[in-house]
């Protein structure tokens, strides 16, 4: 899997391992939330967790979705036209 120092690898992975993107987006919201702020973790320190979620929640739609569009995709994005059928 890419990391944060590999983020061009992110829409091959995507792309590749067929990952359900909204379930996805689910588990980083919920990792993301109050479990990392220290519930039931008080030995943890979640700074680094909690920021890179943060920031992968934050721009979902630029680093997930927008990373799984084809290049025809993204063109038709571009210019605000979807396929319908």
């Amino acid at each position: 899997m890419p990391d944060d120092k590999r983020p061009t690898e992110l829409p091959a992975f995507l792309r590749d391992s067929h990952v359900n993107r909204e379930q996805l987006r689910l588990v980083a919201q919920a990792l993301a939330g109050p479990a990392l702020e220290g519930g039931e973790l008080g030995d943890v320190s979640p700074s680094a967790e909690l920021s890179a979620f943060g920031k992968l929640t934050a721009n979902w739609q630029s680093v997930v979705e927008d990373a799984a569009l084809t290049p025809g995709e993204k063109e038709d994005r571009k210019k605000g036209q979807k396929q319908l059928l």
